[in-house]
């Protein structure tokens, strides 16, 4: 991970009065660089999932709609009888038989 140059550097400083500095330094270093990664890793993590998000939202929304509209057309073009749609069927009232005209009676002409 580091290089042969920097790994020979850090050696050369051992002992010396710089070490503390150099260790204080490195040591932050690494800290901020894995604290960035962290931070990374979790915004690439969001940004990944996020996009995704709204799609699926949107394609649940869609598949609801075409559901809603197929069976608004499926009820527009079946036949329903009247009990289907929640009214009640009325059977027609048979007509009364008409009365019969009166016979004239025997000898009377209609007039």
């Amino acid at each position: 991970m580091l290089s042969t140059q920097l790994l020979e550097a850090i050696i050369r400083f051992y002992g010396n009065p710089i070490q503390q500095m150099l260790t204080a330094y490195l040591e932050q270093s690494i800290g901020t660089l894995l604290r960035q990664q962290s931070v990374l890793q979790a915004e690439m993590t969001k940004a990944l999932e996020t996009p995704m998000a709204p799609l699926a939202e949107m394609a649940r929304q869609n598949m609801e709609m075409w559901a809603k509209m197929q069976a608004s057309m499926l009820s527009a073009f079946s036949p329903q009888s009247a009990t289907d749609k929640g009214e009640r069927a009325e059977k027609p009232e048979k007509p009364e038989k008409p009365e019969k005209p009166p016979r004239p009676e025997p000898g009377r002409r209609r007039g």
